[in-house]
């Protein structure tokens, strides 16, 4: 046998003798996961699935796609393989590279013992509303998307209304197919404050359960093929849906057609009256904003949108128009009124001075 040969044969049997897989080489085990891993099952009742994992292959395998490390920021071990768990607009991977174009791609998972819920509320100075959040609950389970992060400094600042978390690996259940690293840490971030629930000061809005359940959509679409497993999980593993009026929100831009803006919305809202049928039910309009003023506040705010109406004819401003009176208070209207007033007399000074003067 060659020295060469000898050499290579006793460093694999020396790091073998000390449970050790050398650097750069994957474990038997983790080699023969990419091959031999069997589908998940799932179960009729409560859509709980599960992975059964093979025995290991003999021999080693080269690793070809070493795996991303977590950098000292992210108060993490840098020699382990760092993974995020998203169960709310991280799910949708538009929404998280926003915050992290370099992340890895999102892989479907179970976690057992946390409870998602309507339960935290926005920060904003101004109007707020109500956003998902997680608290450990032994009887809990949520579905959820995994993936792996080099830094974790953008989300810190994203999710600065919760913590981040070390979920425990035995707690996370792979789905479809889903391979982890073997030497790992897992991240989730969780409330932090006294649970909340929605409001008609902090209310539930469309446009944020649209953002939560595409990402649910795209990914059940991609691993099942249909909505009825994930997907419609992500309906009923969340806790908290709204159970009093004008606490869930329709703010669409165009609510009563909303697949003029939102292609998905017939499939979310058809999920959501299957499987949230009470709350949605409850689910409202936007109506104007009250500046404190009582009912003549929004009788005033209605009366401005008509005079504008009646103004600016069917012309190709007065949609826009319309449309951002709507969504302002009185005061704000009439300084648009102004406005419009003031440019109008520019516009008739202008004519005066050269009748053929172009206008737009």
């Amino acid at each position: 046998m060659p020295a060469f040969k000898v050499v290579v044969a006793l460093l694999l049997s020396c790091a073998l003798a000390d449970d050790k897989v050398p650097e750069g080489w994957v474990s038997p085990k983790a080699a023969a996961e990419t091959k031999n891993i069997e589908k998940h099952s799932h179960a009729a009742a409560g859509g709980i699935a599960w992975l059964q994992l093979p025995s290991p292959a003999p021999p080693l395998v080269k690793d070809t796609k070493p795996p991303q490390k977590a950098t000292a920021a992210a108060a993490a071990a840098p020699e382990k393989t760092q993974y995020l768990i998203g169960y709310g607009s991280l799910i949708s991977e538009i929404s998280k590279a926003t915050s992290d174009p370099t992340a890895g791609l999102n892989y479907p998972v179970q976690v057992n013992g946390y409870e998602r819920s309507w339960s935290i509320s926005g920060k904003l100075p101004g109007f707020n509303t109500m956003f998902l959040g997680v608290e450990q609950n032994a009887k809990a389970v949520l579905n959820g998307v995994i993936f792996t992060v080099v830094t974790f400094q953008e989300y810190d600042k994203r999710e600065y209304m919760y913590k981040r978390v070390q979920v425990p690996d035995a707690d996370v259940i792979p789905l479809f197919d889903t391979i982890l690293k073997e030497t790992r840490e897992i991240w989730m971030y969780v409330n932090t404050g006294t649970k909340e629930r929605p409001s008609e000061k902090l209310p539930l809005v469309q446009s944020y359960v649209d953002m939560f359940m595409k990402g649910c959509i795209e990914v059940g679409q991609k691993y099942e093929g249909n909505t009825d497993g994930f997907t419609k999980d992500c309906v009923t593993m969340t806790e908290g849906w709204p159970t009093k009026t004008r606490t869930w929100i329709d703010d669409r831009v165009h609510p009563r057609r909303p697949l003029a803006d939102e292609p998905m919305a017939r499939i979310i809202d058809t999920l959501l009256r299957e499987h949230a049928k009470e709350s949605f039910a409850l689910r409202t309009l936007e109506q104007p904003i009250s500046s404190g003023r009582g009912d003549s506040a929004s009788t005033g705010l209605a009366e401005s949108s008509l005079h504008f109406q009646q103004e600016l004819g069917n012309g190709r401003r007065g949609g826009p128009l319309r449309r951002a009176l709507l969504r302002h208070s009185p005061g704000r209207a009439e300084e648009h009124k102004g406005a419009l007033e003031e440019k109008k007399a520019r516009l008739k000074a202008t004519e005066k001075a050269d009748p053929d003067e172009p206008r737009e």
